[in-house]
């Protein structure tokens, strides 16, 4: 497995997308996309309310230890989400989120797709892994589409929630990731 690129990883491209690191300039989109419950309710670490606080600690101290892309529309370059990897060894962890306004586009999907690729192709992972809220079928089913299959079922704090949230957990092996999605 070759190095993970923390803190600097390469942009990607897709068809619709551009992927590169976020950094001080996307606070405000950050903030406005995450300061909404419908989206921080469904992550695990994302405090709620989110402020730009917060997403200058996520600019700041989160991004330089891990794979971080901002999903912008090639269209018109705005942060409208993120997708990043972390972890090390034989598996890294794939989460992504996307603002309300984005759903039900395959945005999602398509973002993910990049990031899986290159964690295969471009770095070498054997697998990865990730999970979603069991009240989020929307997220397991762009997880279905990259060929993710369930492992098991746990309880995770949810920041935003401040409660536990039934939790899916999903892996994905290099040999069965769909090259195309």
């Amino acid at each position: 497995m070759g190095e993970l690129p923390l803190g600097n990883p390469p942009q990607l491209e897709t068809a619709r997308l551009t992927l590169r690191q976020p950094d001080a300039l996307d606070v405000d989109a950050i903030v406005a996309n995450l300061n909404d419950m419908a989206v921080a309710g469904r992550l695990s670490h994302v405090p709620f309310p989110y402020g730009e606080t917060d997403a200058l600690f996520f600019i700041k101290v989160i991004i330089p230890k891990q794979m971080v892309w901002g999903i912008r529309p090639k269209t018109d370059d705005a942060l409208i989400g993120v997708v990043g990897l972390h972890g090390s060894g034989n598996s890294l962890e794939l989460g992504y989120w996307l603002g309300t306004a984005h759903w039900g586009h395959g945005i999602a999907t398509e973002a993910a797709h990049a990031v899986c690729g290159f964690a295969f192709d471009g770095i070498g992972t054997p697998q990865i892994v990730s999970g979603y809220h069991a009240d989020n079928p929307a997220s397991g089913r762009v997880l279905a589409k990259l060929g993710f299959v369930q492992t098991h079922t746990a309880h995770f704090f949810s920041a935003a929630q401040q409660r536990e949230i039934e939790t899916v957990y999903v892996r994905l092996k290099a040999e069965k990731f769909p090259q195309s999605s």
